[in-house]
């Protein structure tokens, strides 16, 4: 099977793990944008660093970590849901969808507490 080899996300790179999470700028933004809703200025870095900092993170029990870390998750499941969305349907959701769905799915699955910091 043929696959063209550039990103349907950004159109710009090849596409490779790497790149779909956190190096492609349609990705980025939605992941700073979740980034500054738990108020964490910094910069993105590479997949395995995001991965290894959100797990320091997430070693400190505090429900803004907890959370922190559950959007973490939500975000690589819904960036691979929009890249094969897109893909084999067509279909595309901008950035604020997005992170609405990522949300939306942290807040079901969090204690009411929990649930009152995702609040904007």
């Amino acid at each position: 099977m043929q696959c063209d080899p550039i990103c349907f996300l950004c159109n710009l790179h090849p596409e490779s793990i790497e790149h779909l999470l956190f190096e492609c700028s349609f990705i980025k933004v939605i992941w700073e944008r979740i980034l500054a809703i738990f108020g964490c200025n910094r910069s993105i870095l590479s997949f395995d660093a995001e991965v290894m900092w959100v797990s320091k993170i997430c070693r400190k029990d505090r429900a803004k970590n907890r959370l922190l870390g559950m959007c973490f998750a939500e975000s690589v499941y819904h960036i691979w849901l929009q890249r094969n969305s897109l893909i084999f349907t067509g279909n595309f959701k901008s950035g604020e969808p997005m992170i609405r769905d990522i949300l939306f799915a942290v807040a079901s699955r969090c204690s009411g507490s929990d649930r009152n910091l995702l609040i904007l």
